[in-house]
């Protein structure tokens, strides 16, 4: 491995010398290259480094970073849980008076359900629809009446 290092070094100190026979222009543009080369060895090198310094610093500390992050994300979360609390309370007491009501849980869904057209529509001003809605009852209640008599007989 270290004769690998050495041929290497001296191809590169090889490589950096202006040949005798070159021109003054190209022994210029050489030692130009040269320069710039060192740069951005220097400038790698540096990077390399820091970026190191950081990757160290994430890996060994990474926790102090972690909890202030896990302890917003607790916060949330409760605070998420006490909201959504508050919302099901007032949800409950919603449907405590949606019960009570006169309409009922099922509405008139349950009184529509095997109603024609005619009689559902609200395409007047009302009255033919609770006109309907009261001969529908007055139906149910002759049905409910003539099964009741038939369980009795």
């Amino acid at each position: 491995f270290a004769g690998l290092h050495e041929k290497a070094d001296k191809q590169k100190a090889k490589s950096k010398q202006v040949p005798k026979t070159a021109s003054p222009r190209l022994a210029n543009k050489l030692e130009r290259n040269v320069v710039k080369l060192s740069g951005a060895e220097e400038a790698h090198d540096d990077y390399g480094r820091s970026l190191l310094l950081y990757i160290d610093e994430v890996t060994t500390t990474y926790w102090k970073d972690f909890v202030p992050l896990l302890h917003m994300f607790m916060k949330f979360s409760m605070n998420g849980a006490s909201d959504t609390s508050v919302v099901m309370r007032r949800l409950e007491k919603v449907d405590a008076i949606l019960k009570k009501s006169e309409i009922g849980v099922t509405g008139r869904l349950e009184a529509l359900k095997s109603s024609p057209p005619e009689v559902i529509t609200s395409s007047t001003a009302g009255k033919e629809t609770e006109a309907g809605l009261k001969q529908m009852e007055e139906k149910e209640a002759e049905e409910s009446a003539d099964k009741e008599n038939d369980l009795e007989s």
